[in-house]
């Protein structure tokens, strides 16, 4: 599901480049300026790494108080929010 909520989050946040916002993201914006396929390609790499890493650190704690798998979901969450949030700004392009 977050792979899926990446792809989105690419195709609208070229969408909204496209209609003037900036990327204010400085680790994407090292790629969003350049080559579309190698944006595409480094945001789903590196939140494809970042998801192994948590998914293969499921069961661990952080500081004996919460487990990993609750950031997956607090994760999951996140991106939930900058979908919709990328939403509204697209529907206010129009």
């Amino acid at each position: 599901m977050i792979l899926l909520l990446c792809v989105l989050d690419s195709f609208l946040t070229l969408k909204l480049l496209a209609a003037g916002s900036r990327e204010e993201n400085p680790v994407m914006a090292l790629f969003v300026y350049g080559d579309t396929l190698h944006f595409v390609l480094a945001k789903l790499a590196l939140t494809g790494a970042g998801l192994l890493v948590l998914v293969a650190c499921a069961r661990f704690r952080v500081f004996r108080l919460l487990r990993v798998d609750a950031i997956v979901h607090t994760v999951l969450a996140g991106y939930v929010m900058v979908i919709a949030y990328e939403l509204t700004l697209a529907a206010n392009l129009s």
